[in-house]
């Protein structure tokens, strides 16, 4: 928890990687897990958004997507699938480079990414596959996104290696932020606390919105698979945390590379980005400085929100008598003050 006081000096952080793996029978066994897992996620997230905007049912808050502030479980579902995808990916072309060219996986590669893109019109489309002269088709959808995903991962993947894969989703990643606050070209204003007032909702609307072939329609129309919100989607595939998060050694090796972690960024022994070191109190002031929230909303989402999402609100996440005193003192600008652990103070200037 934030106690706000509300300075500018970054702590640890995190950072992007992705290991590779051979086809291991415990990392198949546990992907199977996780699969079912997300698969029961989903079930339970779409039976219950049903039952919500079908019969106007009342049902467990958990189970239905947050619109804004905050994080149930119905919105882990789809990163876990992408997850699982970046980290199936090294076995499965594993496999598929037994006695073939790169040629041949790379066309592989394109035939699933295909399939998957195909498979998800047709799930997306359905009502109008049976009402064609009533219903407008939707372009984008989940497994579509999913096929996209794999397919640049994959062949990423396949052609390059960590240096490529660190680069690409630290470029992804920090590209889509200004990105995303860039003016509307329809002159709409930009408020990212409105769904479809950003430019990734423009993009939706300026290209398939005309026939509503997007999953919300309108003036401030977008679809939530659309298309530039599957640049941090294809980020996500292709990392994970560096070494260097919570720790004070910003020298690590990774994959034989030494990787040096300075002003934020992390790199190899040649100067070649590595990957980036963000902390949390640096992502709580890029928040509010990039969007303009108050600190007090920003807070909660780094602290509140999580810890009632993982179900431990009643000990931890606000300042409540009867809770946990972890808490983290911020000065003005955001820099660090001081850090208390069940009450005591661990950390300080």
């Amino acid at each position: 928890m934030f106690a706000l006081d509300a300075d500018d000096r970054p702590e640890d952080g995190g950072c992007a990687r992705r290991s590779g793996g051979g086809s291991d029978t415990r990392q198949d066994a546990s992907l199977d897990v996780l699969r079912g897992l997300a698969v029961m996620g989903m079930i339970l997230a779409n039976a219950s958004a049903a039952m919500s905007y079908d019969n106007k049912a009342q049902v467990y808050a958990t189970l239905s997507h947050e619109h804004w502030n905050g994080l149930h479980l119905a919105d882990t579902v789809f990163p876990a699938f992408l997850m699982m995808m970046g980290v199936a990916i090294p076995t499965s072309l594993d496999r598929d480079k037994r006695g073939v060219g790169p040629g041949a996986v790379g066309l592989r590669i394109t035939r699933r990414c295909v399939r998957l893109f195909v498979i998800g019109f047709l799930l997306s489309n359905l009502h109008w596959l049976a009402h064609m002269a009533t219903a407008d088709w939707r372009f984008w959808g989940v497994l579509q996104r999913i096929g996209i995903v794999y397919g640049i991962c994959a062949l990423i993947f396949l052609k390059s290696g960590i240096r490529a894969w660190v680069a690409t989703a630290t470029v992804l990643l920090v590209a889509y932020w200004p990105l995303i606050l860039l003016p509307q070209p329809d002159g709409q204003s930009t408020d990212l606390r409105v769904r479809g007032l950003n430019l990734a909702g423009w993009a939706d609307r300026a290209t398939l919105g005309a026939g509503n072939h997007i999953y919300v329609a309108g003036p401030q129309g977008y679809d939530p698979e659309g298309l530039l919100g599957t640049l941090p989607a294809i980020a996500q595939g292709v990392t994970d945390a560096m070494p260097s998060v919570g720790s004070s050694d910003k020298s690590f090796i990774l994959n034989g590379e030494r990787i040096e972690a300075r002003d934020g960024i992390c790199r190899s022994s040649d100067g070649t980005l590595a990957g980036c070191d963000l902390d949390m109190t640096t992502a709580l002031r890029n928040i509010v400085g990039m969007t303009g929230i108050d600190i007090a909303d920003a807070s909660h989402m780094a602290s509140g929100a999580p810890a009632r999402f993982l179900g431990f609100d009643d000990v931890t996440g606000s300042v409540v008598v009867g809770r946990f005193a972890d808490l983290a003192w911020l000065g003005r600008e955001g820099v660090p003050k001081g850090v208390w652990r069940h009450g005591r103070r661990v950390g300080s200037d």
